[in-house]
């Protein structure tokens, strides 16, 4: 049915063209394209399909447009499902597709950078476009509205997007979205409406400072920090920029630390022990627990007052560094052997009474641990992390009396 069909608009087409009518009709070109488009887009079970392969003139044909032979528009709402054709990029005549609310899959074909004539372009709240932004959409350069809202595409943005110099709006959000926003948008500097919020972009934000039309600038619920926001502060009042991701804590020795970006002389460190606020830092993003307990920090910048950046909460466990505990009789002569580890390791110490060992990950969650009774002077306990992945560990002994040493485990 598909192949007779297509034949049948073929003849069609090429009958009026020979004929020169003054009906509009529709190039063979165009005319293939669109059977593709019904044919790969579940056709046959749309809702709205007014005179799609049907007798009428394809001008006819629900959302369909048709000017001098060639389609110019074509606007679907709700119905097409499935993988946009790469014949979609036979249709270079287009200047509006829109196929926002549709089912959509798949990755969008490289093919679309053949429709250099776009001003509109709408997969709005397609939900199932996935895989990368093809690089070929720098190629519209006359495109004035881009709108990718709702979908699933991944990846880095493409620098390319910068050379799209007539372009108003620029809708990004609701995707998965990752690396940096390219520093080649300063260049469009038609830009009006700029949105990449739901995503997971980071780095830091690039200078926008030639968008002297930009009207509204949304960048939250990604995992920015204050790199480059407080610029954006400075520049766009209306941005909005807050919440983004928690951050991560990281430990060095005894000392806790996050990295919030900014210039750090604006940035006010808010520490919390088990939810307890317990010190506030200005310029100096180091923190030096003195208790073990659950930490997490909430950072604010003088700039970008709309941001407070919270972090991952950090589970930590108060050690002796080795030179404290060799003075120490308790846990004279603790150590880990072999380290790094591939399969077994092994702790000796030295301990009286109970004392529970404990081996936790980077983020403080204990993976295993062993509780005993001394009953000599040396003791010794084998662990097997053969499963663990490749990495640092830390090895906690704790006595019955809360005296704690942390060794450190290398999993190669």
């Amino acid at each position: 049915m598909k192949i007779n069909f297509t034949r049948y608009l073929v003849v069609v087409a090429l009958f009026f063209c020979c004929n020169n009518f003054t009906t509009a009709q529709v190039n063979v070109q165009d005319s293939l394209a669109l059977v593709d488009f019904y044919n790969s887009l579940n056709g046959p079970n749309w809702f709205y399909f007014d005179n799609w392969l049907s007798d009428a003139p394809v001008p006819e044909w629900k959302g369909v447009t048709v000017t001098d032979n060639r389609v110019t528009e074509l606007s679907l709402f709700n119905d097409p499902t499935g993988n946009l054709p790469a014949s979609i990029g036979n249709l270079t005549e287009l200047t509006r597709l829109n196929l926002a609310n549709c089912n959509l899959k798949g990755k969008i074909p490289s093919t679309i950078g053949n429709l250099t004539k776009l001003k509109f372009l709408s997969f709005n709240s397609s939900w199932g476009l996935r895989g990368t932004i093809p690089s070929s959409m720098g190629n519209l350069l006359n495109l004035e509205y881009l709108d990718f809202l709702g979908n699933k595409l991944e990846g880095s943005i493409p620098e390319s997007l910068g050379n799209l110099i007539n372009l108003k709006t620029l809708e990004l959000s609701g995707n998965h979205l990752a690396g940096s926003i390219p520093s080649t948008f300063n260049n469009l500097t038609n830009l009006e409406y700029f949105r990449v919020t739901i995503n997971d972009l980071s780095a830091t934000i690039p200078s926008l400072n030639k968008l002297k039309n930009l009207k509204a600038l949304d960048l939250n619920f990604n995992a920015f920090t204050f790199a480059g926001m407080e610029r954006i502060a400075t520049q766009f009042s209306f941005a909005n920029y807050s919440p983004q991701h928690k951050i991560p804590i990281y430990r060095n020795g005894n000392k806790l630390s996050v990295q919030a970006g900014g210039h750090l002389e604006n940035n006010t460190y808010k520490w919390y022990k088990d939810s307890v606020l317990i010190a506030t830092i200005t310029g100096d993003n180091k923190y030096h627990p003195t208790k073990s307990g659950q930490y997490y920090v909430a950072v604010t910048n003088s700039v970008a007052t709309q941001l407070t950046l919270y972090s991952e909460t950090f589970n930590y466990v108060k050690s002796n560094s080795l030179t404290d505990a060799t003075a120490n009789t308790l846990y004279s002569n603790a150590m880990v052997s072999p380290n790094p580890a591939t399969s077994n390791t092994t702790v000796s110490f030295n301990a009286k009474g109970k004392y529970t060992i404990a081996i936790t990950d980077f983020s403080g969650k204990i993976l295993l641990s062993k509780t005993g009774i001394s009953s000599a002077t040396k003791n010794t306990y084998q662990f097997d992390v053969s499963k663990f992945a490749s990495g640092i560990y830390y090895i906690t002994i704790t006595d019955e009396n809360d005296n704690k040493q942390e060794l450190k485990l290398n999993r190669q």
